[in-house]
């Protein structure tokens, strides 16, 4: 089993393969990473739909990143 730290490195890795690399850079990623997943943890969010909702907010937080504005 992972330990907490090689999990967030781990996720982080899956989400930049997926979506992109990080343009705030890895440390800010995995510091917004962990409070999603503390945030998730707390409502009680079930596996498949907290990696779902973080795969979102990735994309969002990249996007404003970057100056897009996705929200309308």
């Amino acid at each position: 089993m992972m330990n907490p730290d090689e999990f967030l490195l781990a996720y982080a890795a899956q989400l930049q393969r997926e979506h992109g690399p990080c343009v705030r850079g890895q440390t800010a990623l995995l510091e917004w990473l962990d409070q999603r997943i503390e945030r998730l943890a707390r409502l009680h969010a079930p596996g498949h739909a907290a990696m779902e909702i973080i795969s979102s907010e990735y994309l969002l937080w990249q996007a404003e990143a970057l100056g897009i504005d996705v929200r309308g």
